[in-house]
Parts: structure tokens; C-alpha cells; sequence
């Protein structure tokens, strides 16, 4: 590929992705060729010491740009409760990873996402999983 015809190419792409984040368009995560443990899995968050502003950003971009499901942490419904950054962000994470068809970058979260086969459900909050092992290519 010749440099001119590589720098135009180049320059397209930019071009294209540039204007599709400034029409708001998000793009979802890649599904496929995911291995599941024992068959059903969870995305928790996993709080670092000093980590606690990137967790609170990936929240805000799971409830918001991310479109998850977030209405079970809302005031009075049953996630809301114990109501610290932890909790809220493992139901915000583990929504928006269920409805991206549980692939693992779905749970990255800048490093605040864990995949677990423990189930994190507690009381009335049930945290959807992942029905049955599958995979697909």
C-alpha cells in the first residue's frame, strides 16, 4: 500500500468514527467465542484502593451512554440498598454485560469489571445471569 493511499485510508477511518461520536453513536462490544464457567456467570465490580473515581465513571457510562438497565438501583426499588459504590456499580456492570451477550470485554470496564460464577444476588436484588454455557463464533 503505497503512503498517499495509506494516509487517505487512514484519514477516512478517522473521519468516520470522529462523526459517529459526535452523532452519539455507541458501539457495543464484541460478542462471540465466549467460554462461560460452570455454565452461568456474572460481571461484578472490583474496587481497587485509589480506584474509586474510574468505578463512579464507568457507573455513570453503564446507566447512561452504555444503556443499561439500571432501574433496580434506583430509590425504592430492591438494589438500591446497600446503597454504596460497590454494590451499585457490580448491578450497573452486570446489566449492561448480561444484555452484551456475556462477553468478557463487556465486563472490562477500564479494569473495574470481574467475571464471576459466584452469584452476587442478595435479598430481594437478583442480578440476571447467564442461563446455560454456549458458544458461538
Amino acid at each position: 500500500m503505497n503512503s498517499s493511499l495509506r494516509l487517505f485510508f487512514i484519514f477516512t477511518l478517522c473521519s468516520e468514527l470522529g462523526a459517529a461520536v459526535e452523532m452519539g453513536v455507541t458501539y457495543s462490544p464484541p460478542e462471540g467465542n465466549t467460554t462461560f464457567i460452570d455454565g452461568t456467570t456474572w460481571c461484578i465490580a472490583s474496587l481497587q484502593a485509589g480506584h474509586e473515581q474510574e468505578l463512579q465513571d464507568a457507573l455513570d457510562w453503564a446507566c447512561g451512554p452504555g444503556l443499561a438497565d439500571c432501574t433496580a438501583i434506583q430509590p425504592g426499588y430492591p438494589c438500591f440498598q446497600p446503597h454504596n459504590l460497590l454494590s451499585l456499580a457490580s448491578y450497573a456492570f452486570n446489566m449492561y454485560y448480561q444484555s452484551n451477550g456475556d462477553s468478557p470485554i463487556a465486563c472490562y470496564f477500564g479494569g473495574t469489571g470481574l467475571i464471576t460464577s459466584t452469584n452476587p444476588s442478595y435479598g430481594s436484588c437478583q442480578f440476571p445471569s447467564s442461563s446455560s454455557p454456549s458458544s458461538s463464533g
